[in-house]
């Protein structure tokens, strides 16, 4: 049985079992969500049925928040849940309880399959908003929240296995973590072009997947072009408060489908406004704006961002233009062009801009921000910045042909002191992806900078020596979450 399902199904190792081992589980299409049951046990807690949807893809579980909540109540991590039509909240800490019946699906509810894909239902720990993918149906007269496992497992900090017959273990006195390395073994980055993650602050790599070969970047190319805008800065060249003139090239693309910010041609904008509009919702036409002011022109600039590129020992890196949109060439048959970059070379860029600007934390840090001068209010792209408290940035950016790109920064405190840490994640099939592998690698740096967690220093595709045989339901216990880092 194939066991490729793009992203979470990597993780969700038991959930690969599930097809061929439990009878209510068939293929399903990319429109249907399939219900069925899974035995779950709590270790030195209890053992019942949970309730289960497979999303969009055959294996790609979500379950029930309140049957695991029950099965957890009287556990080092039980939990108590506030849901209804519009949001769940997770309460952590407190027993959880009610009259509903808790024995799973039934057999007429196992036979329904109801359309749709998880959506970005809002979703609260305590008081506080996470931007994880769930779903809110009503079950039986009460709402319920459907959850990723992988994601139920880093939102609690709890270990989760599964045996060879499908059942799911949960351990409540072990923490969350995760191994790259065996995750690359059964293709769980697959459905990404490359996956980086390592201290900003050393240069040193912990794990990479795909890293040498150039990929398209999107928007994170305004990451780039915050950096000459800085070097600028810098030099005196130009000020944080030098008003820019809108040319009709930037209002042109702001009155277009990629537009963001609402300008027109002769507006003047400040510098320091225009940086928050190209990193905070990626607009396009500031960041244009920001390089035909410092480069006199968008050619000049570009010709800029390839020199500097050369200059920080950038192999891969190509620019076309300062804010990563395709470029149609002029020909009859057009070629579409975009800016592209390896994986790596994305990490050196990053490590290079936090060393020299870690200012720029403190603009990607923010989930709201304003520019007064358009008393035009911004919302940050970054998910992540809901997940994890460390998270401090940096940049989003999705096109067609790169797919959803996530740079993440995070600032984490080490036994030497604070580091920067990176994950580089482009080309994921779409926003959860995303989000999910850029927090599951991101909390896996995490602890190799607290010595809890190994470092990998080669990507496994590198090295076919060592990587495992393909896992398959035959051959291995799958993890629901891969915990174990063995050495």
């Amino acid at each position: 049985m194939k066991i490729i399902n793009k992203f979470i199904t990597g993780i969700l190792c038991a959930c690969c079992m599930l097809t061929a081992l439990s009878p209510c589980c068939s293929r399903v299409s990319a429109s249907t969500r399939m219900p069925e049951n899974i035995r779950v046990s709590v270790i030195g807690g209890n053992e019942g049925t949970v309730r289960a949807l497979n999303a969009g893809y055959d294996n790609n579980i979500y379950i029930s928040l309140r049957d695991t909540a029950v099965l957890l109540a009287g556990t080092q991590r039980q939990i108590n849940l506030d849901i209804n039509s519009g949001f769940a909240r997770i309460i952590t800490d407190e027993a959880y309880s009610d009259e509903l019946d808790h024995s799973g699906f039934t057999e007429e509810q196992l036979k329904q399959v109801p359309g749709g894909d998880p959506g970005s239902t809002a979703l609260f720990v305590n008081d506080d908003e996470r931007r994880y993918y769930t779903f809110i149906l009503d079950i039986g007269g009460a709402y319920d929240c459907f959850i990723s496992p992988a994601d139920l497992a880093m939102i609690l900090d709890i270990e989760m296995e599964c045996d060879e017959n499908g059942n799911i273990a949960i351990d409540p006195s072990r923490g969350f973590t995760i191994n790259p390395a065996r995750m690359e073994s059964f293709d769980y980055f697959d459905g990404f072009n490359t996956v980086v993650v390592g201290d900003a602050t050393t240069g040193e790599v912990f794990y990479g997947y795909n890293y040498e070969q150039p990929f398209p970047i999107a928007s994170t190319t305004k990451l780039m072009t915050y950096l000459l805008t800085m070097d600028a800065i810098t030099s005196g060249k130009i000020g944080m408060d030098d008003k820019v003139v809108i040319s009709q090239r930037a209002a042109d693309i702001s009155s277009s489908s990629d537009g963001f910010v609402a300008m027109s041609a002769g507006w003047e904008i400040p510098v320091s406004e225009l940086i928050l509009g190209a990193l905070l919702p990626s607009s396009n036409e500031c960041a244009l704006a920001l390089g035909e002011y410092v480069g006199g022109s968008e050619e000049a600039f570009v010709n800029m961002m390839n020199e500097k590129a050369s200059e920080l020992g950038l192999k891969t890196a190509i620019f076309h233009n300062p804010n990563g949109l395709p470029i149609y060439s002029e020909t009859v048959i057009p070629a579409k062009t975009q800016n592209k970059m390896s994986g790596y070379d994305m990490f050196r860029m990053c490590a290079h801009i936090l060393n020299t600007y870690p200012q720029i934390k403190d603009i990607t840090a923010l989930k709201t921000a304003r520019m007064d001068t358009l008393k035009k209010d911004l919302k940050n792209t970054n998910g992540l910045l809901y997940n994890i408290p460390e998270v401090n940035g940096l940049k989003t950016g999705t096109t067609d042909r790169s797919g959803a790109c996530l740079i993440t920064s995070l600032t984490v405190s080490a036994s030497d002191g604070p580091h920067d840490l990176l994950v580089v994640a482009l080309g994921a099939e779409n926003s959860q992806a995303r989000i999910q592998v850029s927090e599951l690698m991101a909390r896996y740096g995490m602890k190799v900078l607290k010595g809890e967690a190994a470092r990998i220093s080669y990507s496994m595709t590198e090295n076919n020596e060592n990587k495992e045989e393909k896992v398959t339901s035959e051959s291995i216990v799958r993890l629901v979450v891969d915990h174990a880092l063995r050495k």
